[in-house]
């Protein structure tokens, strides 16, 4: 199940951001600093989706808003998406994509990821998504 996360809901998310390598959460690595990150970031414009089953957190989606000064494109900017290592190749990041697009597809032209975190995995991601755009396309 596909779900938006709500503030109630962010201590839901820390075991699964613990696992994301050190410079994707550079504050101290304990649960605290990544909670409090977590509440920063929905208090600001970063939306959260995530993929439960039996209750658990097993995948996350991170987005928020990007402007381009003079692009007059209404770009989503994906900070995160991380799917527990023993359940990837299963489809779930694809299913949190499509459910992200269906989200911002009447307020955004399409999305996109930083340049420096475009691996072969997010790029084969990307290239099954209609609405993705490279970061040369969206100018980042």
């Amino acid at each position: 199940m596909i779900s938006t996360v709500t503030e109630t809901q962010l201590p839901e998310l820390v075991p699964l951001f613990r696992g994301l390598p050190a410079h994707s959460v550079p504050e101290s690595r304990g649960d605290a600093a990544i909670l409090h990150r977590l509440r920063a970031a929905l208090a600001g414009d970063t939306r959260f989706l995530v993929y439960r089953t039996e209750g658990v957190v097993r995948g996350i989606l991170a987005w928020r808003p990007h402007l381009v000064p003079g692009d007059p494109r209404r770009i989503a900017l994906v900070d995160h998406i991380h799917v527990e290592p023993i359940l990837r190749r299963r489809g779930i990041a694809s299913r949190l994509v499509t459910r992200f697009e269906e989200d911002i597809a009447e307020a955004f032209d399409g999305w996109t990821v930083e340049a420096h975190a475009v691996n072969a995995a997010c790029a084969a991601l990307m290239r099954r998504h209609p609405m993705a755009l490279t970061p040369q396309d969206a100018a980042l």
